[in-house]
């Protein structure tokens, strides 16, 4: 049997699950059963949890890893990730140990050998490549998830949001309110006037129609171009830094969206992890 302690200023402010068993202290935004701007109003924190607390969503990662990922996959290990997305991902065929841990399930683009973009999975997570034409344009890749839903997985190339705005375009009509799109769209709307109609507020538009939108966003509640937690640092200078990576979705699935400490990243690569995790 599962106890839930609620904190006695306001029920609404509660934040500590305690099991009976005394193994773990966990919050409740950080399990997901409510976003951290959650009221009275449209907060419902009485789950029948049963016997056993809410199954364990899916973790999918995304993180432009600068190059050399076989040296650096390990760091990712720790977040849990049933899916990592990877840009500047080096071809895994060429080095047999790079998807040890991280996946042997993959499906991987690039123009050449040693900086692609990778989409990898654990055991019991599905990938199947869908095959979606790119028609040049740089980097996509499409991929049916467990026969459930599509992803679609971004690493733009200059000019970066024009090359994203025409694939969706392309297939567009291929997409649901079940698709993901997730990745490094070096994008930005503080930059929507360098890309005129093909900018970045037009795209996070197009998906809204779909129903689709930036989990960063959505759960911390801020607006596209006022972004409090940057997930790219120019030339890893911690006063440069820009939210230029997302994961687009249903709101609906949203359980956490995390973007781990800066410092601990920057020696790395000049981009930190968004991690999001899904129902």
């Amino acid at each position: 049997m599962w106890l839930i302690a609620f904190s006695e200023s306001s029920i609404y402010s509660a934040d500590t699950l305690f099991f009976l068993d005394g193994r773990s202290i966990l919050s409740l935004v950080d399990l997901g059963y409510y976003r951290a701007d959650d009221s009275e109003e449209n907060c419902d924190l009485f789950h029948d949890f049963g016997d056993k607390p809410r199954r364990p969503g899916m973790i999918i990662a995304t993180w432009n890893c600068n190059g050399c990922f076989r040296k650096k996959k390990d760091l990712l290990l720790d977040c849990g990730a049933d899916i990592n997305v990877i840009q500047e991902c080096e071809y895994p065929e060429k080095h047999p140990m790079l998807s040890a841990g991280i996946g042997d399930n993959y499906i991987w683009t690039g123009l050449n050998d040693n900086r692609g973009l990778c989409v990898f999975s654990t055991k019991g997570t599905k990938l199947v490549n869908n095959n979606w034409e790119n028609y040049g344009l740089r980097h996509f890749v499409s991929v049916r998830v467990n026969g459930s839903f599509d992803l679609v997985a971004v690493w733009t190339g200059a000019p970066y949001i024009e090359e994203y705005y025409v694939y969706h375009q392309i297939h567009k009509k291929k997409y649901t309110d079940k698709t993901i799109v997730i990745g490094d769209f070096n994008s930005n709307s503080i930059w929507d006037k360098e890309h005129k109609e093909r900018n970045h507020t037009e795209v996070v538009k197009q998906l809204q129609e779909i129903g689709l939108v930036s989990a960063y966003h959505y759960w911390n509640n801020e607006k596209q171009g006022c972004e409090t937690t940057s997930t790219f640092y120019l030339h890893r200078n911690t006063t440069k830094g820009f939210h230029i990576d997302y994961c687009f979705v249903e709101p609906k699935r949203i359980r956490r969206i995390e973007i781990p400490n800066s410092e601990d990243w920057l020696q790395y690569s000049d981009h930190i992890p968004l991690i999001t995790e899904i129902d």
